[in-house]
C-alpha cells in the first residue's frame, strides 16, 4: 500500500487509483549450473541463468510531491553468470574468489509509470535501479595459529561493483562503481572473540569497522580507524534469485 493523498489541490493533481496498491510480481527463473568438491579442499559452483520478471515491484517517488512508495513497473529480464572458487591450501591459508554478471533490462513500462513517476520514467531497453553488471569479491586468510592458548588468524578481503543507476527515472546521472579493500587481525580463546579490522573505499579514505561474527557468544572488537563517507554506494536491491 502506498500512502498517497487522494488528491494535491495545490498542484491540481489527483491520484491515480492505480497507486494506492501494488500488484504482486512474479518471475519465471532459468538456470543451469555446477557445483562440486576436490580434494575435499576445493570449492567450486557457476550457473548461468535467466529470470523472466512480470509486472516488477520497484521503489520510487510518486505523483508531483514527489512522495516515496513503490510502483509496478512493467515487465524486465535479469540474465548473467555466477562463479564461485573456494580453496583450502594448507591448514592455515584458504582463498575464496566470487564474480558476479547480472545484465538487467526493462523490457515494458505499465501506463502507471507515465502517470505516477514524479520524474520521466526510464526507456524500455534500460537497466534496472540498483543491479550493477559486475560484482567480484575476493578474500585470503591465514588461520588457525595456536597463541597463547588461543587461535590468531589474519585476512585481506576485496569487493569490487560496477556503476549503476540508483532510481526510477529517465534523467537521474549514474552512480560510478566503488571498490573497498579489507584487512583484520582476530584473536579466538575458550568463548571470547577479539578483532581488529579496517576497510578503505575507493575514495582512498578509511571507512567503517564492520561488526564482527557473532557466531561465538561473547565478542569484542576494537575498531582500527573510523568510518568515511563515499558516494557512489547504494545498497544492493532484492531481485528474485534461484535457491541453491
Amino acid at each position: 500500500m502506498n500512502a498517497l493523498p487522494p488528491t494535491e489541490a495545490a498542484v491540481g493533481y489527483v491520484t491515480n487509483p492505480g497507486l494506492f496498491k501494488v500488484a504482486p510480481d512474479t518471475a519465471d527463473n532459468y538456470e543451469i549450473g555446477v557445483k562440486g568438491t576436490l580434494q575435499n579442499r576445493f570449492r567450486y559452483s557457476a550457473a548461468v541463468y535467466d529470470i523472466q520478471w512480470h509486472n516488477v515491484q520497484e521503489s520510487a517517488f510518486l505523483t508531483p510531491l514527489a512522495l516515496p512508495g513503490a510502483l509496478n513497473v512493467g515487465d524486465a529480464f535479469s540474465r548473467g553468470i555466477e562463479t564461485e572458487l573456494f580453496g583450502r591450501f594448507t591448514e592455515h591459508l584458504s582463498a575464496q574468489i566470487d564474480y558476479t554478471y547480472d545484465q538487467t533490462k526493462l523490457t515494458s513500462l505499465s501506463p502507471l509509470a507515465f502517470v505516477g513517476l514524479s520524474v520521466p520514467p526510464p526507456a524500455v531497453g534500460s537497466a534496472l535501479p540498483g543491479t550493477p553488471k559486475s560484482t567480484a569479491a575476493a578474500a585470503l586468510q591465514y588461520g588457525h595459529v595456536q597463541v597463547g592458548g588461543g587461535q590468531l588468524r589474519f585476512a585481506v578481503n576485496a569487493h569490487y561493483q560496477s556503476a549503476q543507476i540508483p532510481a526510477l527515472s529517465a534523467t537521474i546521472p549514474t552512480v560510478a562503481g566503488y571498490t573497498m579493500v579489507g584487512a583484520r587481525v582476530g584473536y579466538t580463546w575458550s568463548h571470547w572473540q577479539s578483532t581488529l579490522h579496517v576497510q578503505l573505499n575507493r575514495c582512498g579514505h578509511a571507512s567503517q569497522a564492520q561488526a564482527p561474527s557473532t557466531r561465538i557468544p561473547r565478542t569484542a572488537a576494537a575498531p582500527l580507524i573510523d568510518w568515511c563517507s563515499w558516494s557512489g554506494r547504494t545498497a544492493a536491491r532484492l531481485r528474485p534469485r534461484r535457491r541453491r
